[in-house]
């Protein structure tokens, strides 16, 4: 179904809108890279439902420039391994 719906999309996307594509050797390697973890497991999926993070309540808070300073940045390497570093050292 998702498969279908994506296809759909990018259907009315091709038809509809101008090309966005300037570089078409780097978009080709991360297709090709999207196309290599198809069949990869979802860590971070399999994480969040481990620890049922996707039933648990959250205290949604504003935020800013000033409150987003510290926040952790996703790397690839972090994206592969499901990790993100935080300040402290831990991992979340």
């Amino acid at each position: 179904m998702l498969k279908s719906l994506f296809l759909v999309s990018c259907a009315l996307l091709n038809k509809f809108t101008t090309t966005f594509v300037r570089d078409k050797d780097f978009h080709e390697k991360v297709a090709e890279e999207i196309h290599a973890r198809l069949d990869k497991p979802n860590m971070l999926q399999r994480r969040v439902e481990e620890n049922r993070r996707d039933k648990k309540r959250l205290i949604w808070e504003e935020m800013n420039e000033d409150s987003a300073l510290g926040f952790p940045e996703l790397t690839i390497e972090g994206a592969n391994t499901g990790r993100v570093p935080i300040e402290d050292g831990s991992e979340l």
